[in-house]
Formats: structure tokens, C-alpha cells, sequence
């Protein structure tokens, strides 16, 4: 098991102080889970961290009808941000995100910060 999957927490986010909360908060985990409302990941175009704005990225996957693909990108230049992905089902009202410290991401992970 990696070091980093060792301190995974999970955190809800059913309003934007929640989600803002939950991106921003620099708690010495490299990982966390956030389960988040849809609607809220779909209204919410970032959110404002004190090392920058995180921009949050909600489209349909046109490889994939029916589903869409929820991204977070860390702060521009934030090391330390975390970088969250997820691919859920339209239908839901939840989406859990796995996010992963930007400095820890795979060096072939293409960045969109």
C-alpha cells in the first residue's frame, strides 16, 4: 500500500462553504474523498482558496452518454493543492471525488493548471 493511501479522509460538501472547506483545507493529508452534491459541483465554477482560486470542471463525457466527468484543479502553482478527479452517472445526486495532492500525480497525468 502507498504512503498516501494511508491518510485518505473523507469529507461531505452539500454547499459551497462545505466544498470550499473540503479543496482548501490543508489538513497534512495527500488524499481525501469528497462526496459532493451535483448540483452543487455543476453551479460551482470554483472555489477561492488562500493559495488561489481551484477551478471545478463539470462536462459530459462524449466518450461515455450518460455521464459526465467532475474535475477540480488545484491553485496555478500550488504544489501542496489537490487535484481531484471523478466520472458519475447524470443521474445521481451525489459524485465522489478522489483526490490526490498535486505533487503526487502520475508525471504522465496531463495538467489542465
Amino acid at each position: 500500500m502507498s504512503a498516501h493511501a494511508q491518510q485518505v479522509n473523507l469529507m461531505t460538501a452539500y454547499n459551497r462553504q462545505q466544498l470550499t472547506r473540503a479543496v482548501c483545507m490543508d489538513a497534512g493529508t495527500t488524499s481525501k474523498i469528497i462526496i459532493a452534491s451535483m448540483d452543487l459541483m455543476k453551479s460551482t465554477p470554483y472555489v477561492e482558496c488562500p493559495s488561489g482560486n481551484a477551478a471545478i470542471r463539470f462536462s459530459e463525457d462524449p466518450k461515455d452518454p450518460g455521464h459526465a466527468l467532475v474535475n477540480i484543479d488545484p491553485p496555478k502553482g500550488s504544489g501542496k493543492g489537490l487535484d481531484c478527479d471523478a466520472k458519475v452517472d447524470i443521474g445521481l445526486s451525489f459524485v465522489a471525488l478522489n483526490c490526490l495532492e498535486a505533487s503526487m500525480e502520475a508525471k504522465q497525468h496531463k495538467k489542465n493548471y
